[in-house]
């Protein structure tokens, strides 16, 4: 409550992994996926507010393996996407919580693709995700309930996602091999909301990973994150990298 100088007590809200965090007016949402069965592990959804977490409550309706979530709020709407197996094959879905009432799973992509992120600005909502070396970006004008064709902005894995009520951008691990590569680099696109090209580049570093991206909606520019790895696991220094948007 005081800009991040102090925390107050850790708090334990359930179990699993893949934890993602938004934040609005005070209200505090966690997502993860349950994975003590690994056969049958489902999306979970827990709201801090006025000082406690309310207990987890399953937002998917899968029973084929839902995994790494990602969460964004606005006001009192709530958008949840993630993958599953439930086409053969993984795929993106997404759940909306508007006017007070959880909508429909959606299901936004073809099968092979997914670990996707989501941010959300107004009526503009964005999901990016990977899919066969790919990543590619969703972009919806209506608040998520339609999305145009997926735009494919670069090969690579691991995409995250920042957006404003102007532009969207994009950071993740690029690569022409596998995910399990270690030359890879941190990959990096903004966009129009309407899905105009404004740029997109490579950092300089090789062997990046966990690259992610932040704007703050009040911000000329996108602050970029990674890691440029020294040893394995990812043991290395954090770059930062800042481009301007206009």
């Amino acid at each position: 409550t005081d800009g991040g100088r102090s925390f107050n007590e850790m708090s334990t809200i359930g179990s699993g992994v893949g934890v993602s965090l938004a934040a609005s007016d005070g209200k505090i949402i966690a997502v993860w996926h349950d994975d003590t069965d690994p056969t049958a592990s489902k999306i979970l959804l827990s709201q801090y507010s006025d000082g406690t977490w309310s207990s987890p409550t399953q937002v998917d309706k899968s029973d084929a393996a839902p995994v790494w979530a990602a969460v964004a709020i606005q006001g009192e709407d709530i958008y949840v996407t993630w993958r599953d197996d439930r086409n053969g094959d993984y795929s993106v879905w997404l759940r909306r919580y508007t006017n007070g009432v959880w909508q429909d799973e959606q299901n936004l992509t073809p099968t092979l693709s997914g670990d996707p992120d989501i941010c959300v600005e107004g009526d503009y909502v964005s999901v990016a995700h990977h899919g066969q070396r790919k990543i590619t970006l969703l972009q919806s004008t209506d608040g998520g309930a339609t999305f145009a064709k997926g735009i494919a902005i670069g090969q690579g894995y691991f995409a995250h996602i920042s957006c404003t009520s102007k532009v969207t951008a994009v950071a993740w691990e690029y690569s022409t091999g596998s995910a399990k590569a270690t030359n890879k680099q941190a990959g990096w696109a903004i966009y129009s909301n309407s899905g105009a090209l404004i740029g997109s580049g490579l950092f300089e570093d090789i062997k990046a990973a966990a690259a992610t991206v932040h704007i703050n909606s009040a911000s000329t520019f996108a602050e970029f994150l990674w890691i440029q790895v020294e040893n394995t696991p990812l043991v290395g220094t954090l770059r930062h990298h800042i481009l301007d948007l206009y």
